[in-house]
């Protein structure tokens, strides 16, 4: 039996073997997002007095989980149903089309509604934390935005109103 790169690509075990991954993967981390604590020491964050991990996933879990809601601020809820439909998309048939403009399309729009979250809403507390709404990604879209394209309004201004 002669063993290729080509035929590892085709080979249906192989694809069914990464879309059960995909979806473990998907599973950790909606279980890392759901018990996310803001007292869990990370590589992202250090506490003075560090008790044990309150993540169900353990120290992994939790650093997975600050570094999305780090990243993507509120859209990081979305990644774990993501992971979970893509692995689950292995288990069919495939289609015909470009896999390259899909997954493009789809990066683009995770971008999209990571700026759209920064610019329409405040930070959000969550566990105790505070996060961007949009996450780092977010905040680094709306300001490449706002600078192409200027702020329109109240509510899309670069410094929000205080609230007296």
């Amino acid at each position: 039996m002669k063993l290729s790169l080509g035929a590892l690509h085709d080979s249906r075990r192989l694809v069914e073997l990464s879309g059960f991954l995909l979806a473990l993967f998907g599973l950790v981390s909606a279980l890392a997002l759901l018990s996310y604590s803001d007292l869990d020491h990370t590589w992202f964050k250090t506490r003075p007095q560090a008790g044990p991990v309150q993540n169900w996933i353990g120290p992994f879990g939790a650093t997975l989980a600050e570094g999305y809601l780090q990243l993507f601020g509120a859209a990081a809820f979305s990644l774990p149903l993501v992971l979970l439909l893509a692995g689950g998309a292995r288990f069919l048939p495939p289609r015909e089309g470009t896999r390259l403009a899909r997954n493009g399309g789809l990066a683009a729009l995770g971008l999209c509604v990571c700026a759209l979250l920064d610019l329409l809403f405040r930070p959000i507390v969550f566990r105790g934390d505070v996060f961007d709404a949009g996450g780092y990604v977010g905040w680094r879209a709306a300001s490449l935005l706002r600078a192409v394209l200027a702020d329109v309004g109240p509510c899309c201004s670069a410094s929000r109103p205080s609230s007296a």
